[in-house]
């Protein structure tokens, strides 16, 4: 199985990590071509895991650009863990929101048709929450051959259910391509009063969890996932890497990784200070949303076609 990354309860443009964060790794400072195995993985770092000898990481250096090195890795059918503390303890989603941000690297996984929503797929553990992965789907059923990118939403374990694997249709990811990856764990509901913890999965700063997905709620963008019982419900303690693939710029942080001091607009996750700059990046359609109160003068270049959601918030400044 060749999925690269799965968030477990068990438990920025490139090149950036935050001041602040949890916890947070850019590979750096360690040496091109070091080696890591199941033996020896405690050398990378007190944050770092893994559940059988078979894992295997290496540093490697780009062949060019700002970044120095990335993490290369194959852990088999076991995990390389990344845990947002050093005690490797619990964290709680019900009262705070947490990030993890990161640069990712794709191996795929060969599917069929058939197999899309096959739950053996997806080769999660007990207690595993959310999967982000690759498919190479083969022609079949009258379907052409396709590459999607799969979201693998957990279950309730008590139920009996099975995660799910749904994939993007709209979403263009490529192996061996470098993306960002975003994920966002919350509090959330699930059949309208249980608390469980809740996912919005983002791929270059663009929300994917609920693009033509089978999400238990698509009105809210969310994929759920539950966790047997008691305090797991709402807890996240590591990302675990599987398969084939490679890692850079990875960080655990509270605050939200596309948020922008002052902002009071945002095109999708990108925020901005004014709407004049807004304005300036927006294609022919797109609607600008407010996300603070603002004074900023709203004025509209002429030939550009824009909507605007206030959002709830108030706009005490002219139209024009």
């Amino acid at each position: 199985m060749k999925k690269l990354l799965i968030l477990s309860a068990m438990a920025m443009s490139a090149g950036a990590i935050f001041a602040d964060s949890l916890a947070s790794e850019d590979f750096e400072e360690m040496t091109a071509g070091t080696g890591y195995s199941g033996s020896n993985i405690a050398d990378l770092g007190d944050n770092w895991g893994t559940t059988s000898t078979e894992t295997e990481a290496t540093v490697t250096a780009y062949a060019s650009g700002d970044n120095k090195n990335y993490l290369a890795l194959s852990t088999q059918t076991a995990s390389l863990d990344f845990y947002h503390d050093t005690l490797k303890t619990k964290a709680s989603v019900a009262e705070s929101a947490i990030y993890f941000d990161s640069y990712v690297q794709f191996t795929p996984t060969p599917l069929t048709w058939d197999e899309v929503g096959d739950t053996t797929k997806a080769d999660m553990a007990e207690g595993d929450k959310i999967a982000v992965w690759l498919a190479n789907i083969a022609e079949s059923n009258d379907k052409a051959a396709a590459t999607k990118l799969m979201i693998t939403a957990g279950k309730d374990d008590n139920s009996g259910s099975l995660p799910k694997a749904n994939y993007m249709a709209t979403t263009v990811v490529e192996a061996g391509n470098w993306y960002r990856l975003t994920i966002a764990a919350k509090k959330g509901t699930f059949n309208g009063s249980n608390d469980v913890t809740v996912f919005d999965v983002y791929v270059d700063g663009t929300l994917v969890s609920a693009v033509e997905s089978n999400t238990e709620d698509a009105a809210i963008n969310k994929f759920y996932s539950c966790v047997a019982s008691g305090d797991e419900k709402m807890t996240i303690k590591n990302v675990g890497f599987k398969g084939t693939g490679a890692v850079d710029d990875l960080v655990w942080t509270l605050d939200d990784p596309f948020a922008v001091a002052g902002a009071e607009f945002a095109i999708g996750t990108k925020q901005y200070t004014t709407f004049a700059k807004a304005l300036a990046e927006a294609e022919s359609g797109a609607t600008i949303k407010m996300i603070a109160n603002s004074g900023t003068d709203i004025v509209v270049t002429e030939g550009k076609n824009v909507t605007l959601d206030l959002n709830a918030y108030t706009l005490s400044a002219g139209i024009s």
